[in-house]
């Protein structure tokens, strides 16, 4: 089923944490979250409801997807519209599979400082970052929202970062495939097996393809 381009994962955070994919893809693995403590909060969104993340406060998980949500025959997309009001020098961390090492697995985030989309790839060698970071010249700390979307296509080993639909950054190709992560899908946490958020924003409309789009 992973050698199918398709849509893999959809989580629409309309009041829950269910993936919705099934009403895209009949009879797919449906991968629903769930949150590390309390009930999830959720404010309007882009389309329906937005999760709300708050810095200390718990993250998502994603149990049982660590062999899932790792690199497919294509390579991968990770979306998600986001809006985020963090203070400067917190990392946003959006969607990752990193880890507890952080040696492997990817993630889409905002990087501490400007608030700039990161998309990373622990073990691809030709981002210029030693951690495998593409990182945009876009601030989005701004209380606005925004769609940012990583890809890898694994056929050139090339990573692309997109803001609202553009282009922003694209890596060299890489000089073998990194090393699948071990961890399980987290939504606020830097690493997986974080318990507290790093950042405050909502989410909205999550997304994961199984092919570069």
């Amino acid at each position: 089923i992973l050698a199918t381009r398709r849509l893999i994962s959809h989580w629409k955070f309309d009041g829950n944490l269910n993936d919705s994919v099934q009403s895209v893809v009949p009879g797919a693995p449906v991968f629903n979250g769930q949150f590390s403590s309390g009930t999830p909060v959720y404010e309007p969104g882009i389309s329906g409801q937005a999760l709300v993340m708050t810095s200390g406060g718990p993250v998502v998980q994603i149990p049982g997807s660590n062999a899932f949500f790792n690199f497919y025959p294509y390579g991968f997309t990770v979306s998600v519209w986001m809006k985020d009001t963090s203070p400067t020098g917190l990392w946003a961390t959006l969607m990752t599979n990193t880890s507890a090492n952080n040696q492997t697995g990817y993630t889409l985030a905002l990087n501490p400082w400007e608030g700039l989309a990161t998309l990373g790839l622990r073990g691809h060698d030709a981002t210029g970052s030693s951690n495998g970071n593409l990182i945009s010249d876009i601030p989005l700390r701004d209380g606005q929202w925004h769609l940012v979307t990583g890809t890898y296509d694994r056929t050139s080993r090339v990573m692309r970062l997109y803001v609202n639909g553009g282009l922003v950054k694209m890596s060299s190709p890489a000089s073998a495939d990194p090393p699948k992560s071990v961890g399980d899908l987290f939504f606020g946490s830097y690493t997986t097996g974080g318990t507290a958020a790093t950042f405050n924003a909502l989410l909205d409309d999550m997304r994961i393809y199984s092919y570069p789009l």
